[in-house]
């Protein structure tokens, strides 16, 4: 299917992840988390680190297909289990807020079931069952799903529970891990990707991207024949910085899209920066800009996403 006779060599792309790995590591607090950048936006730019509990979810999510490549690599094995250990730590009857355990914000159905797709990839025991019974009450009558837990621990009355395609995916790909298919949740998705709305931003990911990487995992999952239009969109889709580069690697891998894997490999290699990672990027948000912007990112999830990316090219072998 894809042509190496012109792609970076596999050392240099080994080379690479283990460096890039080394990066990751160092940016691993003492309780196994990654913390995140928040940046907020009024009249000036303000900067922090704050615990995001679903970022950390992305990036265990991120290591399975390194571990593939690089196997029981110490460092790489320490990481996980760490990360794990925070994830679990996080847990409220097996539900997840994204700021982290106690935190004055409601249950979300996206940090929920990122954090257990991540924990059921790496075979972490959990009450599975009951959470996702308790996820498909929030399925309305189109399939789609809500993205806020009201019923559990609500800090406050939120008026209005939003719907996101991008939190809708993950939702797919929880219940993919397990062979579940959700037929009517599918169509709602299948409509989002008719309509053309899927090539702009969903009202919490800052990428379009982000929609076609996370359904791409479902589809993978459930050898589901990708969209026309999925296909068409990363094959024309362009990029400027390496959290979007590694995004279409990943999905174009994982869906057996033909692509220009030659200039998206040399892109990641080249940007890799002096510490060995990558740069932070904005991913996700608080949703649409109103009076100010609220965006996060981190270098340890550009990073993470790009060694998944690297990964899963070289192990493409395993996916088809």
């Amino acid at each position: 299917m894809y042509s190496f006779d012109f792609i970076s060599s596999y050392e240099n792309i080994i080379s690479a992840l283990k460096k890039g790995l080394g990066f990751l590591s160092s940016l691993q607090t003492n309780s196994g988390e990654f913390l995140s950048t928040r940046c907020i936006k009024s009249r000036i730019w303000q900067k922090e680190y704050v615990r995001d509990v679903f970022a950390n979810a992305v990036i265990l999510n991120s290591m399975k297909a390194v571990r593939i490549v690089l196997g029981d690599e110490i460092t790489l094995s320490n990481m996980i289990n760490r990360l794990i250990c925070f994830i679990h730590s996080q847990s409220e009857d097996g539900f997840f807020r994204f700021f982290g355990k106690g935190s004055n914000i409601h249950f979300d159905l996206d940090t929920t079931s990122c954090c257990l797709s991540a924990l059921r990839r790496f075979g972490v025991n959990f009450d599975y069952y009951d959470v996702a019974c308790h996820i498909l009450r929030y399925k309305r009558k189109d399939g789609s799903f809500f993205t806020w837990i009201e019923d559990r621990g609500a800090p406050y009355l939120k008026r209005i529970n939003d719907i996101d395609w991008c939190v809708n995916a993950n939702i797919l790909f929880f219940f993919s891990l397990f062979g579940v298919r959700l037929p009517d949740t599918e169509r709602f998705i299948s409509k989002i990707i008719d309509s053309g709305l899927f090539k702009i931003r969903s009202l919490y990911y800052e990428t379009p991207l982000a929609f076609v990487y996370f359904l791409s995992r479902v589809y993978f999952e459930l050898k589901i024949s990708p969209h026309k239009s999925l296909i068409k969109y990363l094959q024309e889709v362009n990029w400027n910085n390496p959290l979007d580069c590694a995004l279409i690697l990943s999905s174009s891998v994982l869906l057996g899209v033909k692509n220009n894997f030659h200039q998206m490999i040399s892109f990641l290699l080249e940007t890799q920066n002096k510490q060995q990672g990558w740069d932070s990027f904005d991913f996700f948000t608080e949703g649409l800009y109103s009076l100010f912007r609220v965006s996060y990112g981190s270098e340890a999830l550009t990073t993470a996403l790009v060694l998944e990316s690297l990964s899963l090219f070289l192990s493409f072998k395993r996916y088809h």
